[in-house]
Formats: C-alpha cells, sequence, structure tokens
C-alpha cells in the first residue's frame, strides 16, 4: 500500500504556527493471485433432483392443505347478446371438497428451467351469484365442480446483473377436462337464469385455473431464498474459476470462492474495520496483567500471572512503573486469504502501537510491526458456521522507540505474549461462528464441509421449514380468497 499526504503549514492571526492535512490518497497493490478480469461466480448453488423433489413434496403437500380451506373469491363478468346486456357477480365462492392431483412430476430443462406439473386436480365450488339484466336482478346459489384440471409451471433460475439469485415462473397453463356449475335462482325472475348460465360458467372456468397460476407464482417467487442483501459494493478483483463436480448424493451443494473472504477483508480494510485496540478493560480477567507494567507476585505457580508487559522489556518497568499499557493493532496491507491443502490461510501484515497509561492520558511509546500467517480451519458444527485459528507465524519488529534503551531485540520479545492471549482469544471468537443461511426455510442435514484449493463446498441434506411455507401459500393465495384457519 502506498500512502501520499499533503500538508500545509501557516501562521493563524493570533501568530500561531498551523498544521494542516489538506488531502490524503491512498493505493493498494492486490497479491498476484487476485483475478483481475470478471466472468467466475463468487458463489454456486446446485440443488440436485433428489433436494428438488423434497421442495415439489413438501409444496404439493401443503397446497393440499391449504386449498380446501380457501373461501372468499369474489368475481365479476359482463355480457352481451343480441337484445340483451347484462353483468354477473360471483361472491363468497368457496372449496366444497378438494382432490389433490394424481399425478406430480418435476423435469429439468437447460439451460436453468424446471417444469412443475401437477394433473388430475378436482375441486367443487359454491358461492353466491347477483346477476344484473336491466333494471332486473336475480340473486341465487352457484354450485358446481371443476374436474381433471391440470397446471404446468416453468420456473427460471438465473442470476441479475448485480450479482443476486432470482427465481421466476416464465410460464403457467392450465387445462380443465370438464367444467360445470348450476344455479338455483331466487325470486319472480328466476326465468332469466338461463340467459346468464352460460356466462356464469365461461367465467368460472376461466377466472379459477387463472387464479390458481397468479397465487402459485406469487408462492413460488416470494418464497425463494434470498441469500444475499441488496448491498452492492464494487471490489476492485474478481472471483477465480471454481472447479466443481457434479455430485448428486445430496440434495444441496453450496460452493464459496476464497474470493468471498478476500472481498469481505477488502471492505473491512478501506473502512478501517480491522482496528483491533488491546487493553485492560477489554481483556478477559486472567490475562489483564499483561498488559501491566509491572508484575504482580505468581501464586499458585501460574505462568500467565506471572508475565506483563514490564517483565519482557525491562526498560518499560524501570521508566513507567506500575501503570498499565494498550496497544493498537492496525493493519498497513490488505489482508490475504488461501484456500489450498485442506485449510485455510490468512497472511496479515499490522503495524502494532504501544501507549503507557500517564494519569489521565496515554503517551504513545512505540511503532512496530507483526507479521502473522495464520491457519484458519473452516467448521460446521451446533447449526452453524465456525472456524478454529492457529498462528503459524508471528514476527515483531521494532520501527520508532520513545523509550531509551528499547531496541529490536526487546521487541520481539512481545511474540510470545502476543501468542500467550490474541491467538487463543481470535480462536474463541471464530468458534463462536455465525448461523446457518435461511434457518427459518430450511434445516441442513448432516453438512459435510470440504476445503478445495480456492474454494470451500458444502454439500448437504436438509428439510423445509414448512411453517414459514404454509404462510406463504396463505398470503399467496390471500389475493383472491382468504383461509379458513379452522382445523
Amino acid at each position: 500500500m502506498g500512502v501520499a499526504i499533503q500538508t500545509q503549514f501557516k501562521t493563524t492571526p493570533d501568530g500561531l504556527m498551523q498544521v494542516k492535512v489538506v488531502d490524503c490518497s491512498t493505493t493498494v497493490l492486490y497479491s498476484q493471485f487476485f483475478i483481475d478480469a470478471e466472468g467466475w461466480p463468487g458463489v454456486k448453488i446446485r440443488l440436485t433432483r433428489k433436494g428438488a423433489e423434497h421442495v415439489k413434496n413438501v409444496g404439493v403437500k401443503i397446497l393440499n392443505e391449504e386449498i380446501p380451506r380457501l373461501k372468499g373469491f369474489n368475481a365479476e363478468h359482463s355480457f352481451s347478446q343480441p337484445g340483451i346486456e347484462g353483468k354477473v357477480l360471483l361472491s363468497e365462492v368457496q372449496v366444497l371438497r378438494y382432490l389433490p392431483p394424481r399425478f406430480t412430476s418435476l423435469s429439468f430443462l437447460p439451460p436453468s428451467y424446471i417444469l412443475l406439473q401437477l394433473d388430475g386436480i378436482d375441486i367443487a365450488l359454491t358461492g353466491r351469484f347477483l346477476g344484473l339484466i336491466g333494471l332486473i336482478s336475480i340473486q341465487g346459489a352457484v354450485t358446481g365442480d371443476i374436474r381433471q384440471m391440470g397446471v404446468a409451471i416453468q420456473t427460471e433460475f438465473k442470476t441479475t446483473p448485480d450479482g443476486l439469485m432470482q427465481v421466476k415462473v416464465v410460464d403457467c397453463s392450465t387445462t380443465v377436462l370438464y367444467s360445470q356449475f348450476f344455479i338455483d335462482a331466487e325470486g319472480p325472475f328466476s326465468g332469466f337464469v338461463k340467459t346468464f348460465e352460460v356466462q356464469i360458467n365461461d367465467m368460472i372456468r376461466y377466472r379459477i385455473p387463472s387464479v390458481f397460476c397468479n397465487s402459485l407464482q406469487k408462492f413460488i417467487e416470494d418464497a425463494s431464498p434470498a441469500l444475499f442483501k441488496d448491498d452492492i459494493r464494487d471490489t476492485p478483483f474478481f472471483p477465480p474459476p471454481m472447479r466443481t463436480t457434479n455430485d448428486s448424493d445430496r440434495m444441496l451443494y453450496l460452493y464459496g470462492s476464497e474470493y468471498l473472504f478476500n472481498s469481505l477483508l477488502f471492505h473491512a480494510y478501506e473502512g478501517n474495520r480491522l482496528l483491533l485496540e488491546i487493553d485492560e478493560a477489554s481483556l478477559p480477567a486472567q490475562y489483564k496483567g499483561l498488559v501491566r507494567t509491572t508484575c504482580a507476585n505468581a501464586s499458585n505457580g501460574d505462568f500467565i500471572a506471572s508475565l506483563c508487559l514490564g517483565k519482557l522489556i525491562p526498560e518499560v518497568a524501570k521508566q513507567f512503573p506500575n501503570t498499565t499499557s494498550s496497544f493498537m493493532l492496525l493493519p498497513h496491507e490488505l489482508p490475504e486469504f488461501q484456500l489450498a491443502d485442506g485449510v485455510g490461510t490468512i497472511d496479515l501484515k499490522t503495524r502494532v502501537i504501544t501507549y503507557i497509561k500517564e494519569g489521565l492520558r496515554r503517551r504513545q511509546v512505540l511503532v512496530s510491526s507483526a507479521d502473522t500467517i495464520a491457519d484458519v480451519r473452516l467448521l460446521v458444527e451446533d447449526h452453524k458456521f465456525a472456524a478454529a485459528f492457529k498462528l503459524h507465524k508471528l514476527a515483531v519488529s521494532l520501527h520508532r522507540s520513545a523509550i531509551g534503551g528499547v531496541g529490536s531485540d526487546d521487541i520481539s520479545q512481545l511474540a510470545p505474549l502476543a501468542k500467550t492471549f490474541l491467538g487463543p482469544q481470535i480462536s474463541k471468537a471464530l468458534r463462536q461462528g455465525v448461523p446457518f443461511p435461511l434457518q427459518d426455510s430450511l434445516e441442513f442435514i448432516n453438512p459435510q464441509l470440504t476445503i478445495h484449493d480456492g474454494f470451500v463446498e458444502l454439500a448437504t441434506d436438509f428439510r423445509l421449514g414448512e411453517t414459514k411455507l404454509r404462510k406463504e401459500v396463505k398470503q399467496a393465495f390471500g389475493l383472491n380468497f382468504f383461509s379458513d384457519e379452522s382445523p
């Protein structure tokens, strides 16, 4: 990394000298391993037939449970024929009986389509009607059924220009082999019923299948998982290719490039979020003594209790006795993360600024650098992604010292101190992990994590979260019906 700082020196009106930074810019040199040409994904998701069949079976099961509870459909249809113009209004239409599809199938179509077919659905409906012909109004009940209805839904899976996953229904068609509805009219004008009985049958034959298509489209698109938040940030390098296989033993395969880790590190580095400050208040009780300039009396042979900064650098204890120190760790080069040989490796170069507390202020006394190489072993445990951290190299060297008699050999003594408490603390934090994504939609079953060169693979079976899917079905059909909550 390079830094350019433009500073202005001038005299203030009261005769004092003022030093002001008027411009500061940085340039970052990227690793030779970073790819500077786009064209490869950073994340790949592969749903196998085994997984797709599970999704289909659960989805059809929930539809079969929820459709019989639907009621409250309303529709309006105008008609015109020689000598007669009128309007038919259907209301309070509800499902009387429902027979699930006799046949369901799922087909994968190139390049990225899935075709779902539901055939042999029977639905019996009842409702109220109101017919308006001129000044005459006729009302009554309508009852009938649709038999052997088929639904074919073609869904496309694709990547949007901003890199997000999109699931979109591109076609939905229905077929009805038989449909017949009968009118039971009320009042003195019931004889006019035959005038628009055909119109009522045509309207129901068209509207009900259309409602199914629209509702299923909304259900499929709304229930599709959103893996990433819409928070787009440019990264000046791109993912390398991931040489994945076509294994299909599990339901779902997720692949994540090491690019993901490096892009997160890049944005954290650019935003100064990798800065780490260590002081007495931030350390656990057993490590607080390490930042003191004068060591406490060791008890019970406790090695940690016998260590302190003043013991490792005697001049600190001599010139600043009975106080505490603090450290600020600030990366001065972009960290690099690599996946190879079954493990992740991070290379981190950091400036270490040491402060000594003097009364109510702190004094900068040392500027050092620390070159760190550590293994990061990725894990899946307790429904979380976690990691085990192991320091391989920690080399500390001195840049500047405000303490007389302190040289590079003294500063090198900080390495074992840092390994003693910094490594375990980082490892403890990483073992806390982050939860699996989509936990309200998916339960991963026996997930297995494999590290390949340049990417990580998660192979898993899964169980769909029916509670959320059932809610999505109700919302989808709720555009035209409302659901009876009774069992």
